[in-house]
């Protein structure tokens, strides 16, 4: 009896992922530039003048551009081709630009979420709910230093990253990814969570609270 293959997705290729990740790093971007634009479209169609929050928003957007860069120059040497298919300079020049765009990409979490907590701290004006918010920010301001010095450092030398035949030592790199995925959910939470017991307490009917928490939610994807 012949075997029964299904088929698979068309245009992709296990051995060559490379016009994938060209596809979901453009679309991403390009999404991500479209709601910063509209962002600032609204406030000028409402004549409202930009203030920290949108500025900082703005800020980590020509960031992102940054780091896209370098996400581009890793796919030139071959990012999205299995290893044994590439020569060992073009894994060397990969992992060199994958340590500066890991920076790169923290960092441009942290312009993100302090630009949250920059509108939160200029719609919701109680004394309490900002010492919540600078708590929430000192956070990520410590979790950005450390997590700096541990995608620096997980190898010492730093050569050692790319080069594994250097005498030296690396920390486990899979815990320290997990590590930065659970403290950026970790603020990620405290973010979204933040001002929904402030909205609840408005003069409001519960159907526009849900309205206006779910406008929250959005804003926060």
């Amino acid at each position: 009896m012949a075997e029964s293959v299904l088929p698979g997705i068309p245009g992709y290729d296990a051995d060559n992922l490379q016009p994938w990740t060209v596809a979901v790093v453009a679309s991403m971007t390009v999404l991500a530039t479209v709601a910063v634009a509209l962002r600032l479209l609204s406030r000028h169609l409402k004549a409202q003048k930009l203030w920290w929050d949108d500025y900082m928003i703005i800020f980590s957007q020509l960031w992102n551009f940054v780091t896209v860069v370098f996400i581009f120059m890793m796919h030139k040497y071959g990012m999205g081709i299995h290893a044994d298919k590439l020569q060992m300079s073009d894994i060397v020049l990969m992992a060199k630009f994958l340590l500066v765009a890991e920076i790169l990409y923290v960092y441009n979490l942290v312009w993100s979420k302090i630009s949250i907590l920059l509108m939160y701290y200029r719609i919701f004006r109680f004394p309490y709910f900002k010492k919540m918010a600078y708590g929430i920010g000192a956070f990520i301001i410590a979790w950005v230093i450390t997590i700096t010095f541990l995608f620096v450092f997980i190898c010492v030398p730093v050569a050692k990253v790319w080069d594994p035949e250097l005498p030296g030592h690396c920390i486990d790199q899979v815990g320290t990814w997990v590590a930065n995925a659970a403290s950026t959910i970790l603020s990620d939470l405290g973010i979204l969570i933040l001002p929904i017991p402030q909205v609840w307490k408005l003069q409001l009917r519960r159907p526009e609270k849900i309205g206006v928490t779910v406008a929250f939610c959005l804003g926060f994807l």
